[in-house]
């Protein structure tokens, strides 16, 4: 959003937007942990990623991966009600399937590899669903209709690299340089063509130098 309104920020705005960003991100994070496994574990969330260097660094940084695992985290949070819910007999809650949902695509937008989790998550819940209480039809089908929503978030995703690429592609890892490297325009990638190499690597190493 950043850049909608400004054409060419500088390192120093797009470096706090990032951080705002991230701390907004943990900050909900904790909440949705507080609220779900107690107050304890919202502020071991707050803390322990303080304890790790590379984590204040990715925070300032134009990186997924810190998002991703916050993303991931609510989305584990929302699973988690889903399945002790389950095993009490209730139906899955339409509120905690549309955080599921939208927690796990925002992760698989943010981290490619957040496929597989997603995909065992479902299967999981729906076993859950299958085996526990006893409107268990009912329930697999709630878990079905979050998966196929998951599903229609991705498919335009899964489309635009299928058709970039020519062949049939899901995911990708989806870091800033390969989105550009793959979706972008060459000429301009490097802020001018990019040297000769291979794969991705001359504009990472662009990339290095400008951030140094």
């Amino acid at each position: 959003p950043l850049y909608v309104v400004i054409d060419m920020p500088g390192f120093a705005a797009l470096r706090t937007w990032m951080a705002l960003l991230s701390l907004v991100m943990l900050g909900f994070t904790a909440r949705a942990m507080a609220r779900t496994l107690g107050d304890h574990a919202g502020i071991a969330l707050l803390i322990c990623p303080g304890l790790v260097a590379a984590a204040h660094i990715a925070m300032f940084a134009v990186l997924p991966d810190i998002a991703a695992g916050m993303a991931m985290t609510l989305a584990l949070l929302a699973a988690y009600r889903i399945a002790l819910g389950l095993a009490v007999g209730a139906r899955p809650c339409w509120r905690d399937l549309a955080m599921l949902e939208a927690a796990l695509i925002a992760a698989l937008y943010m981290r490619g590899p957040m496929l597989l989790t997603a995909i065992v998550i479902h299967a999981v819940l729906g076993m859950v669903a299958l085996c526990a209480g006893r409107q268990r039809a009912g329930n697999a089908v709630r878990i079905a209709l979050g998966l196929a929503t998951f599903a229609v978030l991705l498919a335009p995703w899964s489309m635009a690299s299928t058709q970039r690429f020519g062949q049939p592609i899901i995911t990708t890892t989806n870091f800033p340089l390969v989105i550009a490297d793959s979706f972008g325009n060459p000429e301009k990638t490097c802020f001018g063509p990019c040297g000769s190499g291979y794969d991705i690597w001359p504009a990472w190493h662009f990339a290095q130098g400008r951030a140094a």
